[in-house]
């Protein structure tokens, strides 16, 4: 029988071979063409040259779009990465000290030209810290100094037990190794906006670690507060990984938490409920989701209660995070009453070089202070009684201080 025959109206029929032949062909064709795509998908001058390397071909336009834009003009070492995954998993920070330096967008476009854009590559040698805030690695030795500080109350003890990590994995997080520094792990979602900027902080996993070695009052803060049941209710507000609260708390004293950091929150109450201050009534934990807000989420409504009912509010390394952080500076000044303390260490970045527009803002770690000072943002009602240190005035008082 022949491919095709006519039939009485002058059109033409498929036979039963005919159309097995075909889809078969079709099939061949669009398998050969997944597997080219698989075998070789670039963009731009990113290239990918084997199958086990696809989980990245989502990741390293990514890599190229970041990298190619302002936000990553610096510098880092350009190893060159072998066209296998197991050479490129070797590659690290440490072994590349002699290779020389390129803008990130040079080293992405230019030494990676025909080399193997790998997961690995990206963790180990792009998101990773690049110094917009806090400090990069951490010794072994600080580690286990602050570990040892009894006012970290068994901090890593008590973290090693709540996730259940081996020591080496433990020890790479803590020391803030690649990926694991909250820097990286910002780069990596490269924010887009102030609503973006808060999820990050809400979910991120990297800021667990960084904040159980936050010095936090048992650093210089702590020194001459002379803080007492008088002062109560402290609210520590952005209380990270809680060592503040057990602070106040093994002195009797009635604390309020609040945290919009989702692991660091369950993480500060396992360390809470575990020593009973929870129970015990000592410890209160504020969220940012209220009935007050709808059930929405919101950090000034979640943790400030706007009626002159706190004796000292507690913001040690949070105002730096937070864009137009002057409208938070409103609510803490409105929720603490006539002769409340706010203790305050807000480490703000240098404005960017470029001018922002009304419709654009700083969505780095640290942000700027947009041009208002920590005085104009508390206005009148706050007295400096020292450094970070402000006391709450009664309105007279204020206006008798601005009578010339």
């Amino acid at each position: 029988r022949v491919a095709l025959c006519a039939n009485g109206r002058g059109r033409f029929k498929m036979t039963r071979l005919t159309a097995v032949v075909f889809l078969m062909t079709v099939t061949l064709l669009v398998l050969f063409s997944l597997y080219t795509q698989s075998y070789q998908y670039s963009t731009g001058s990113l290239t990918l040259l084997s199958q086990e390397d696809s989980p990245v071909q989502a990741l390293c336009p990514t890599v190229h779009d970041l990298c190619t834009a302002s936000t990553c003009g610096e510098s880092f070492p350009c190893p060159q990465v072998s066209q296998n995954s197991a050479a490129a998993t070797a590659t690290n920070n440490d072994d590349n000290d002699n290779n020389p330096t390129c803008g990130v967008s040079d080293c992405l476009a230019d030494q990676l030209m025909s080399k193997t854009c790998t997961a690995d590559y990206c963790r180990t040698n792009v998101f990773i810290g690049r110094g917009q805030g806090g400090a990069g690695t951490i010794s072994p030795k600080d580690i286990e100094d602050m570990c040892r500080h009894p006012a970290a109350f068994q901090v890593c003890d008590d973290l090693r037990d709540f996730t259940g990590l081996t020591t080496q994995e433990f020890d790479q997080r803590m020391e803030r190794h690649g990926h694991f520094h909250f820097e990286g792990e910002h780069l990596f979602w490269n924010p887009s906006s102030a609503t973006e900027l808060a999820w990050y902080y809400t979910t991120s996993v990297d800021y667990l670690f960084a904040n159980s070695m936050h010095s936090g009052l048992f650093g210089p803060w702590f020194e001459g507060l002379n803080l007492t049941k008088e002062h109560e209710p402290i609210l520590d507000y952005s209380g990270g990984v809680g060592n503040n609260v057990l602070k106040l708390a093994s002195m009797g004293i009635k604390t309020q938490y609040f945290g919009i950091g989702q692991m660091e929150k369950s993480f500060a109450e396992y360390r809470f409920r575990k020593r009973g201050y929870l129970q015990s009534g000592l410890v209160e934990i504020k969220t940012p989701w209220t009935e007050a807000s709808g059930w929405k989420f919101d950090p000034i409504v979640g943790g400030l209660p706007r009626d002159g009912s706190l004796g000292v509010i507690l913001a040690i390394d949070v105002l730096e995070h937070i864009p137009n952080y002057q409208h938070v500076v409103k609510a803490i000044v409105d929720s603490l009453r006539v002769g409340g303390l706010l203790v305050e260490q807000t480490p703000f970045a240098q404005a960017t070089t470029t001018s922002k527009t009304d419709n654009e803002q700083d969505l780095r770690v640290h942000v700027s202070d947009g041009g208002i000072p920590m005085e104009k943002a508390l206005g009148s009602r706050m007295k400096a009684i020292g450094p970070g240190r402000w006391e709450k005035i009664s309105n007279d008082e204020a206006n008798d201080e601005a009578s010339p």
